[in-house]
Parts: structure tokens; C-alpha cells; sequence
């Protein structure tokens, strides 16, 4: 198994096929999933990337971000998916600082808090 697969890494992925809203064609993903997941099922959960305008709570844009990267748009953390990179041909393109990645993670954790 690949070790381009880890948490904070930026892969370039094939997501299609798709329905409905789902972000769709090859797009850089960020890998959100802990590395063990990877390790124990050969899948990662991913944050599309896009360069959408439009502005939501859970959109993270990489210009913001402490780190120098050349990955450019929305991490779309409200748009995250399991995926198996192997089957999909997934490339590594860059990886997020530990920094970055625990930002990232603090609003990740938003998504599944309580709402009652």
C-alpha cells in the first residue's frame, strides 16, 4: 500500500462516476482520514477541491492557509467521501504542513458534532 495515501496529503483524482451535487471529474483532493484507515481497509476519506466563488462555512481556501502550495481553490469539507485511490489511479501531488492539517481537522470535527 501506498504511503502517498496519508492524512494531509493533496492527490489528484478521478471521482466520477457521480450523482446529483457530487463534485465530479479529476480535481485535487485532500486526504482528511487517519492514516490507519488507509492501513486497515485500503480506502481514505477526501475533501474535494475546487475553485468555486461561492463562500460556505465548511469551504477552507488554500490561499489562507500558513504553508506555500501550489494547489489553488476550496477544500469543500462539507463535500467529503470515501474513496479507494488505488481503483481510482489517485497521484500524489503535495503535501499540508501539520499546521494547515490541524485547522483543517478543527472544522472537520464541526460537521459530525452534536446538533442537539
Amino acid at each position: 500500500m501506498s504511503t502517498n495515501y496519508n492524512q494531509g496529503n493533496i492527490i489528484k483524482v478521478n471521482l466520477n462516476p457521480t450523482k446529483g451535487y457530487e463534485q465530479q471529474n479529476e480535481r485535487p483532493c485532500l486526504i482528511v482520514s487517519h492514516n490507519l484507515i488507509y492501513k486497515t481497509s485500503g480506502i481514505v476519506i477526501i475533501a474535494p477541491i475546487s475553485n468555486t466563488k461561492r463562500n460556505y462555512p465548511f469551504y477552507f481556501k488554500i490561499d489562507e492557509l500558513s504553508g506555500s502550495y501550489t494547489t489553488k481553490g476550496k477544500i469543500m469539507l462539507d463535500q467529503l467521501r470515501a474513496i479507494d485511490p488505488n481503483k481510482r489511479g489517485a497521484a500524489f501531488v503535495e503535501k499540508l504542513d501539520n499546521k494547515d492539517m490541524e485547522e483543517i481537522l478543527k472544522v472537520t470535527k464541526l460537521i459530525f458534532d452534536s446538533n442537539v
